[in-house]
């Protein structure tokens, strides 16, 4: 009789947490809708320390504000709420990556283009992030020149000398070289590097470092 009475008592404690939980995000979503983002963050967080199982519906809360205010134009909101759509639930990752990279790719501020990506290397990676870079300046500047560097020696591009500019963009470092002096170049997924060039005209050349990768260039002679 005890033990069945003990049963009962946790079956009950176990439906009013449940309860609770379900209130308490309730009351959660309506103040995300709302926009108020810090009361609603506390209130989901009450929620799920009593029901575990409500992390996946506050993502989902949080994924479909972000879309809202993705149409509404306002990005870096967008991108604050996909944080806290990943916090909640991991595996949404790469849904946010692909709305970000897709918010990126319609932007046309550059600075605000720059910040957003950033936050996409993460969730999307940095192939994904490089390719996605390259489209949006190919919009700007032309198409680039690609160049695959592979364990096979040097490359040669052409002759840069004084007052030349070259940007580039590679998820890999890479070595180049320009006459004797060689220099390694970080890798550039988020934005192009710039590189300024002066002297006397010489060979242009590029290795791979530690990984195969496919370098994307563009070059601006001096005027």
């Amino acid at each position: 009789m005890r033990k069945l009475f003990y049963l009962t008592f946790l079956l009950l404690l176990s439906t009013a947490t449940a309860f609770g939980g379900d209130s308490l995000f309730d009351e959660a979503a309506a103040l995300l809708e709302s926009g108020r983002y810090l009361e609603a963050g506390e209130r989901f967080d009450q929620a799920i320390k009593g029901a575990p199982q409500l992390n996946d519906m506050a993502a989902q809360k949080y994924l479909a504000a972000a879309k809202i205010k993705f149409r509404e134009g306002r990005v870096e909101l967008a991108v604050s709420l996909l944080s806290s759509t990943v916090f909640y639930d991991p595996d949404l990752s790469g849904e946010a990556g692909d709305l970000l990279l897709e918010a990126a790719a319609s932007l046309e501020d550059e600075s605000l283009r720059g910040r957003i990506i950033h936050r996409a290397v993460k969730w999307a990676g940095r192939k994904r992030v490089s390719k996605g870079t390259v489209e949006w300046y190919e919009g700007r500047w032309g198409a680039a020149q690609r160049i695959r560097l592979e364990n096979h020696g040097w490359v040669t591009l052409g002759e840069v000398g004084e007052g030349d500019l070259l940007r580039y963009i590679s998820a890999a470092e890479v070595k180049e070289r320009d006459g004797e002096y060689v220099r390694l170049l970080p890798e550039a997924v988020e934005t192009p590097v710039s590189l300024n060039f002066s002297g006397e005209k010489t060979s242009l050349k590029f290795h791979m470092h530690k990984e195969p990768v496919t370098l994307y260039i563009w070059i601006f002679p001096a005027r």
